[in-house]
């Protein structure tokens, strides 16, 4: 799935939710709890994943974007709680990777329907 795939299926969930076209990054978190605000902030991902796709994307970075400030440990709880909230399975997954000679481990996330 590409970066602007979920930016348009986000519009199109803020779109249904807000009733116009803004942005969900523009959406004042500061009226709401923190699970308030990641539904919010994760709502393009949970709209993916309802109409069937699976969303797979590198865990440092969907950290840092989604989870900025908190470490692992915090995330991975907060974004466990929001798949409950949402109906989206979240797991973690570990691949290696060839760089410069050595293997390196990287970590994935995936979010599915939950079942």
């Amino acid at each position: 799935m590409s970066y602007d795939a979920v930016h348009r299926a986000r519009d199109r969930a803020s779109a249904s939710i807000f009733g116009d076209r803004r942005r969900l990054a523009e959406t004042p978190g500061k009226d709401g709890s923190e699970a308030d605000v990641l539904d919010q902030r994760l709502l393009p991902f949970a709209v993916l994943v309802r109409e069937g796709q699976v969303v797979e994307r590198h865990w440092d970075f969907f950290r840092a974007t989604y989870f900025p400030g908190m470490n692992d440990e915090g995330a991975i709880e907060a974004l466990f709680a929001w798949g409950e909230r949402n109906g989206v399975a979240a797991s973690l997954h570990l691949s290696s990777r060839e760089v410069g000679g050595t293997l390196s481990p990287t970590a994935h996330v995936r979010l599915t329907l939950r079942k």
